[in-house]
This record gives C-alpha cells, structure tokens and sequence, in this order.
C-alpha cells in the first residue's frame, strides 16, 4: 500500500498510540465502524463516488478472487436454526479497507463505501433476522433455489411479489425522499404451494435494499410466550421487537387454537404496526373470503374449526376486528397449486 495516499484505512484498536499532526487536525475522535455505517447510511448520496482509481480500489471493486461472493461481499451460511451472512474473504483480506468495507479520506474528512451496498450492514441485518435455514437458497429469481412449483397461477403470483419489492425504494441508495407505500402483504393458500418459500424469499429481497427484517412462526410465537408467563416474564419482551422492527414477516397467521390469548396477541402485534405504519408480510393457509376445504389423512373428522382438512376464512379465523385492519392495510395475494412436497417426495433437496 502507497504510504504516502492521503486516504487511510479506519481500524478501531485499543493499543494506545501517540498523537500526530494529522490526529490533531481531526475535528472529532474516529467512530466504531458500526456507528460510521449508520453515518454514512444516512448521509451518501448517489453523487458521492465510490472508490474508482485503479491506485484506490479495493477487492470488491475488482470482484472476488475466490468467486465465493459474485462480488456482494457476503456469503450467505446455515448456522444454528437460521440463515447468516458473513464476510467474503476477499473483503477481509483487502488491502485497502482491510475488512471495513469503507475507507476515510482524512483530506476531505469524508468516508467512503468500497461498493454501493456494504457487506457490513448486510451482515448485521441477517444477525437479527431469524430466517429459517431450510430456506437457505431459497430466491424469486430462476437462479439456484428458485421457485419451482408452477403447477398453478405461480407465474402471475411471482410478478406481483417482484413488484410489491420493487415498490420500496433501496435505504443504500437514497432518493431526495425515502417515502414509499408501506402496505403490507398477505399470502394465502393450500398447504404446500411454496408460501413459506416466497415469505424467506421476499426477506431476502428486502435486506439487500437495506430493511430491518424479523421473521416468525406465529404458532411458536405463541408457544414461547406462553413459556415465558409461566416464568413469570413479561409478554412486552417478545412482543415489542416484533411491533418496532421495519418489516414483520409471520409465517401461519392464524395458526393455533384460535383462543383469546391467542387473539389478544395477535392484535397487540397488529395494531402496534398499524399505529406506526408499519407493514407486516405473512403467510396463511386460511383463504382471505371463503372457508377451504383441504384433502387430509383423517377423511372421517368433522368440519369443526379443529378438523385437520378443514380451513375455515382468514376472517373467521382472526376475528372481523383484526381481518379489518389487515385488508386496509396489506395486499391480498392467493398462490394456488398442487401441494410441492407430494410432487417432489422421492426427490431430496428440494425445499417449499
């Protein structure tokens, strides 16, 4: 590296250093690297170049030595329950940012991402996202993981899921105004037909343009609740990140045995969001008008709202209360189609 470039890389150390003439006429002391993303998130603008200059690119700009990234900088891995990202090794051994994605230029005292989107945040936005590692390659686009069951109306349903993400605008590029229609999504449909696919899928989508995304299964949502009271702690520590966080995706709304604690959370964690203008994406096997009858093992049970084959209305099934507040305030999309897993069962590594 040219010692004499004015552009340096921030590191963050706890050794101790002497003071220089160039640390004197720094207006403030360096921030950790977390708090200059958040900084430069909100400050960049599509006019501020990226690092350009054969002199002053780093391993991003030239594309990954490894091909391990498509030169995103990230990897996406199954640890655990859920899917993580991590850094590309080409972005931590980069001699120019050293693994910050970002450089500081000391004479303009502006700092400077190596690519439009930085790795980092998108590192940091899948820590917290829960999404489930079966759905590690899962992708609206036809590339590796892409969705495969079309034997329904999957092709009109994929364009609208595409243009629903188009609709929000990328937080790493940002416009004059980050307005946008924060209408949510509800996905119906029978048991089978890939919802919870397109659920991870669209996750996806949305942190790569820089959303804070929390995914849950409302059934064991409401397990874990119910474990915590009966250790006496406070709904309020479950229930808030899921009412802040950008977008909530729920997987199986109305899930359950349909009873008033049930309901009571469901519309703490629907009118939280409504309040805030908040969109919540979900998935739900009920239909969004009519009650759905859907071939079961158990051919002889009742249709009672218990029967294994039987899936009454999404408004039957949440109350006309919350079903109000969720038609005015998402999409309502049907994915119809013959159930993937049937269709696939004597084929491994196929995922809906």
């Amino acid at each position: 590296m040219n010692m004499n470039r004015v552009r340096k890389c921030i590191t963050v150390s706890n050794e101790p250093k002497q003071r220089s003439k160039i640390d004197d006429e720094l207006p403030v002391k360096p921030k950790a690297p977390v708090a200059l993303l958040d900084d430069l998130l909100t400050s960049w603008s599509p006019d501020d170049p990226v690092l350009s200059s054969a002199e002053d690119s780093c391993a991003l700009q030239e594309g990954c030595p490894v091909n391990s990234c498509a030169g995103k900088g990230y990897i996406l891995t199954a640890e655990g329950s859920t899917i993580q990202a991590k850094l590309c090794p080409c972005v931590l051994d980069c001699p120019e940012c050293v693994g910050q994605g970002f450089t500081h230029n000391l004479s303009s005292g502006r700092s400077q991402f190596c690519i439009p989107i930085p790795p980092q945040k998108i590192v940091a936005l899948y820590s917290d996202s829960h999404l489930p590692r079966r759905y590690l390659h899962a992708s609206l686009d036809g590339e590796k993981g892409g969705f495969r069951n079309f034997s329904g109306n999957a092709d009109r349903v994929l364009t609208q899921l595409k243009d629903y993400v188009a609709s929000f605008p990328s937080k790493f590029l940002p416009q004059k105004s980050l307005s946008y229609d924060p209408k949510g999504l509800i996905l119906s449909g029978p048991v089978g037909v890939g919802k919870t696919f397109l659920l991870v899928s669209l996750a996806k989508k949305f942190i790569a343009k820089g959303y804070q995304v929390k995914f849950v299964d409302f059934f064991r949502l409401i397990a874990e609740i119910q474990g915590g009271l009966s250790n006496k702690e406070s709904p309020i520590r479950i229930l808030d990140p899921l009412i802040d966080v950008e977008i909530l995706l729920i997987d199986e709304l109305g899930k359950g045995r349909n009873s008033e604690f049930e309901s009571t959370i469901l519309d703490q964690i629907i009118m939280g969001r409504y309040n805030q203008n908040k969109p919540i994406i979900a998935t739900t096997n009920y239909s969004l008008t009519q009650p759905s009858y859907q071939k079961s093992v158990n051919l002889k049970s009742s249709h009672n709202s218990f029967s294994p084959d039987y899936f009454g209305s999404l408004k039957d099934r949440v109350g006309s209360r919350i079903f109000s507040r969720l038609f005015e305030s998402c999409r309502m999309v049907a994915l119809q189609g013959n159930d993937y897993r049937k269709m696939i069962q004597n084929t491994p590594h196929h995922d809906v």
